[in-house]
């Protein structure tokens, strides 16, 4: 079993927690719960047994990351530095299983509910807004291809007029005052603020 060390807790496989996809809070994890414990199957002589494609993000892709503002994309991590951290650690988990996995991390920018537009796949730069479908035939693409394994992979739209997440900047407002003052961030989910 492997611990990991973060934010003053230790995470474990084993321990479940509790975390939307949309929380931004000390403790959150996504990779971490029974569901997603890695064991090594019988392998019956053969090299890879698994295929993963990770959800990450394009904020803490450093090819990517380098297109984009300073100012930005401290903003951006910092605002879901939680988040961030548990696909860091997500990241660095299955790379303890390197052996035996064929891992993909899938990058795209801000997620939005809208139609598919179409989508591209690219090693350098992302759109900002990108579909839930696009990014699930991004995904699909890359399972098919079987050529990006353990490469972070961006997906931006190739559409125009894609859908523009406006509770994105409120969305960062809460997450600086979650990562700044957890207490005050509590006390504004608490009062419906947040």
């Amino acid at each position: 079993m492997h611990f990991f060390r973060c934010q003053h807790r230790v995470l474990c496989p084993r321990r479940e927690r509790e975390c939307a996809w949309d929380a931004h809070s000390a403790g959150c994890s996504l990779i971490f719960s029974r569901s997603t414990v890695l064991s090594r199957p019988a392998t019956n002589g053969a090299k890879k047994v698994a295929k993963i494609i990770c959800l990450s993000s394009a904020s803490l892709n450093p090819r990517i990351g380098a297109n984009e503002p300073r100012l930005l994309l401290w903003v951006v991590q910092t605002a879901f530095s939680y988040t961030y951290a548990d696909l860091a650690l997500a990241e660095a988990y299955l790379r303890l299983h390197k052996s035996w996995l064929d891992v993909t991390f899938m990058t795209p920018g801000v997620l939005v509910e809208d139609e598919q537009k179409g989508h591209v796949l690219t090693m350098d730069n992302v759109k900002a807004f990108l579909s839930y479908p696009d990014l699930a035939a991004g995904m699909i693409e890359v399972a098919e291809s079987g050529s990006y394994d353990w490469k972070q992979v961006g997906v931006s739209p190739t559409g125009k007029n894609v859908k523009i997440e406006w509770k994105a900047p409120k969305q960062m407002a809460k997450g600086l005052v979650f990562h700044f003052t957890p207490w005050l961030g509590r006390m504004a989910q608490y009062v419906g603020l947040f």
